[in-house]
Protein backbone atom coordinates (compact mmCIF):
# COMPACT_ATOMS: atom_id res chain seq x y z
CA UNK A 1 0.00 0.00 0.00
CA UNK A 2 1.50 3.19 -0.37
CA UNK A 3 -0.36 7.04 0.17
CA UNK A 4 -0.43 10.18 -1.01
CA UNK A 5 -2.31 11.98 1.82
CA UNK A 6 -5.73 11.51 1.01
CA UNK A 7 -5.27 8.24 -1.58
CA UNK A 8 -4.19 5.06 -0.92
CA UNK A 9 -3.02 2.65 -3.64
CA UNK A 10 -3.03 -0.86 -3.34
CA UNK A 11 -1.46 -3.64 -5.29
CA UNK A 12 -2.08 -7.45 -4.70
CA UNK A 13 1.22 -9.63 -5.75
CA UNK A 14 0.50 -13.05 -6.60
CA UNK A 15 3.00 -15.85 -5.66
CA UNK A 16 5.07 -18.04 -7.74
CA UNK A 17 1.99 -20.00 -9.77
CA UNK A 18 -0.82 -17.88 -8.61
CA UNK A 19 -2.51 -15.03 -10.53
CA UNK A 20 -4.50 -12.42 -9.30
CA UNK A 21 -8.15 -12.66 -9.23
CA UNK A 22 -10.26 -10.14 -6.95
CA UNK A 23 -10.47 -7.70 -4.45
CA UNK A 24 -12.97 -9.16 -2.01
CA UNK A 25 -14.28 -7.02 0.86
CA UNK A 26 -14.55 -9.24 3.65
CA UNK A 27 -15.62 -6.45 6.73
CA UNK A 28 -17.85 -2.84 6.08
CA UNK A 29 -18.97 -1.54 3.08
CA UNK A 30 -17.15 -0.19 0.13
CA UNK A 31 -18.03 -0.98 -4.06
CA UNK A 32 -15.08 -1.21 -5.84
CA UNK A 33 -16.01 0.07 -9.83
CA UNK A 34 -13.17 -2.84 -11.37
CA UNK A 35 -12.65 -5.51 -7.98
CA UNK A 36 -10.23 -7.28 -10.66
CA UNK A 37 -7.74 -4.69 -11.14
CA UNK A 38 -4.54 -5.72 -9.41
CA UNK A 39 -3.86 -2.20 -8.07
CA UNK A 40 -6.89 0.00 -7.20
CA UNK A 41 -6.57 3.80 -5.53
CA UNK A 42 -9.04 4.90 -3.05
CA UNK A 43 -10.08 8.26 -1.11
CA UNK A 44 -8.63 7.12 2.12
CA UNK A 45 -11.90 7.65 4.11
CA UNK A 46 -13.52 5.41 2.19
CA UNK A 47 -11.72 2.12 4.02
CA UNK A 48 -12.86 3.60 7.54
CA UNK A 49 -13.71 0.25 9.08
CA UNK A 50 -12.89 -2.07 5.73
CA UNK A 51 -11.32 -4.39 5.28
CA UNK A 52 -10.27 -5.90 1.74
CA UNK A 53 -8.92 -9.23 0.68
CA UNK A 54 -7.34 -9.89 -2.24
CA UNK A 55 -7.94 -13.42 -4.16
CA UNK A 56 -6.15 -16.00 -6.05
CA UNK A 57 -5.95 -18.15 -8.78
CA UNK A 58 -3.82 -21.06 -9.44
CA UNK A 59 -0.48 -22.45 -7.46
CA UNK A 60 -0.37 -26.55 -6.37
CA UNK A 61 -1.88 -28.16 -3.34
CA UNK A 62 1.72 -29.88 -1.36
CA UNK A 63 0.92 -33.35 -1.09
CA UNK A 64 3.95 -34.35 0.82
CA UNK A 65 4.12 -30.87 2.31
CA UNK A 66 5.18 -29.64 5.56
CA UNK A 67 3.17 -28.55 8.18
CA UNK A 68 3.33 -25.07 8.31
CA UNK A 69 2.44 -22.42 11.14
CA UNK A 70 2.85 -18.96 12.59
CA UNK A 71 3.37 -17.97 15.92
CA UNK A 72 1.38 -14.72 17.22
CA UNK A 73 2.18 -11.66 14.92
CA UNK A 74 1.89 -13.30 11.62
CA UNK A 75 0.56 -15.69 9.16
CA UNK A 76 2.74 -17.92 6.80
CA UNK A 77 1.43 -18.91 2.86
CA UNK A 78 3.07 -21.81 1.18
CA UNK A 79 2.22 -22.83 -2.30
CA UNK A 80 4.90 -25.88 -4.28
CA UNK A 81 7.08 -24.95 -7.15
CA UNK A 82 9.71 -26.74 -9.53
CA UNK A 83 13.06 -25.29 -11.06
CA UNK A 84 16.24 -27.23 -12.56
CA UNK A 85 14.57 -30.18 -12.25
CA UNK A 86 13.64 -30.10 -8.02
CA UNK A 87 10.44 -29.41 -6.42
CA UNK A 88 10.70 -26.28 -3.74
CA UNK A 89 8.34 -25.00 -0.91
CA UNK A 90 7.59 -21.11 -1.79
CA UNK A 91 7.19 -19.70 1.88
CA UNK A 92 6.38 -16.29 3.08
CA UNK A 93 6.00 -15.16 6.32
CA UNK A 94 3.80 -11.53 6.77
CA UNK A 95 3.82 -9.91 9.34
CA UNK A 96 1.01 -7.83 11.33
CA UNK A 97 0.86 -4.39 11.66
CA UNK A 98 3.52 -3.82 15.13
CA UNK A 99 5.50 -7.14 14.39
CA UNK A 100 8.59 -7.79 12.14
CA UNK A 101 9.76 -11.29 11.15
CA UNK A 102 12.30 -13.22 13.31
CA UNK A 103 12.84 -16.26 11.22
CA UNK A 104 12.33 -19.52 10.61
CA UNK A 105 12.00 -22.63 13.11
CA UNK A 106 11.90 -26.20 12.50
CA UNK A 107 11.55 -29.62 13.16
CA UNK A 108 11.15 -33.41 12.02
CA UNK A 109 8.69 -35.37 13.57
CA UNK A 110 11.45 -37.26 15.08
CA UNK A 111 12.78 -33.77 17.63
CA UNK A 112 15.61 -33.48 14.77
CA UNK A 113 15.80 -29.44 14.17
CA UNK A 114 16.24 -27.79 10.89
CA UNK A 115 18.51 -25.15 10.62
CA UNK A 116 16.46 -22.82 7.98
CA UNK A 117 18.70 -19.39 9.41
CA UNK A 118 19.66 -18.58 6.21
CA UNK A 119 16.36 -17.82 4.46
CA UNK A 120 14.29 -14.66 4.61
CA UNK A 121 10.94 -14.22 5.45
CA UNK A 122 9.88 -14.70 1.71
CA UNK A 123 12.04 -17.62 0.25
CA UNK A 124 12.21 -20.96 -2.04
CA UNK A 125 13.22 -24.31 0.27
CA UNK A 126 13.88 -27.57 -1.29
CA UNK A 127 11.18 -29.98 -0.43
CA UNK A 128 13.96 -32.63 0.15
CA UNK A 129 15.20 -30.82 3.05
CA UNK A 130 11.88 -29.83 4.76
CA UNK A 131 9.70 -32.50 3.75
CA UNK A 132 7.45 -33.83 6.79
CA UNK A 133 9.00 -31.00 9.39
CA UNK A 134 6.64 -28.81 10.84
CA UNK A 135 7.70 -25.25 10.04
CA UNK A 136 7.08 -22.50 12.17
CA UNK A 137 7.22 -18.54 11.14
CA UNK A 138 8.28 -16.30 14.23
CA UNK A 139 7.01 -12.57 14.69
CA UNK A 140 8.98 -10.76 16.92
CA UNK A 141 6.85 -7.05 18.87
CA UNK A 142 7.96 -3.45 17.76
CA UNK A 143 8.06 -1.80 20.04
CA UNK A 144 5.07 1.04 19.77
CA UNK A 145 7.57 4.00 20.17
CA UNK A 146 9.15 3.10 17.06
CA UNK A 147 5.81 2.48 14.87
CA UNK A 148 5.02 5.34 12.05
CA UNK A 149 2.25 4.47 10.21
CA UNK A 150 3.17 6.67 7.05
CA UNK A 151 6.33 3.53 6.50
CA UNK A 152 4.70 0.81 8.19
CA UNK A 153 5.34 -2.39 5.81
CA UNK A 154 3.79 -5.12 7.68
CA UNK A 155 0.67 -5.98 5.57
CA UNK A 156 -1.52 -4.92 8.71
CA UNK A 157 -5.28 -4.21 8.68
CA UNK A 158 -6.59 -0.13 7.74
CA UNK A 159 -9.07 1.32 10.38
Amino acid sequence: AQSNGDQITLTAVAYTGCEFASWVVTSGSLTLNDPSASTITLPLETLNGVVLQPTFTGGEAVASSPILKAVEGGEVRMNLISADNADYIHLSAIALAGYTFAGWSAKTTDGTTIDLSTYGATCDIPLSQIEGAIIIANFTAIDSTNQNPDTDNSNGEFE
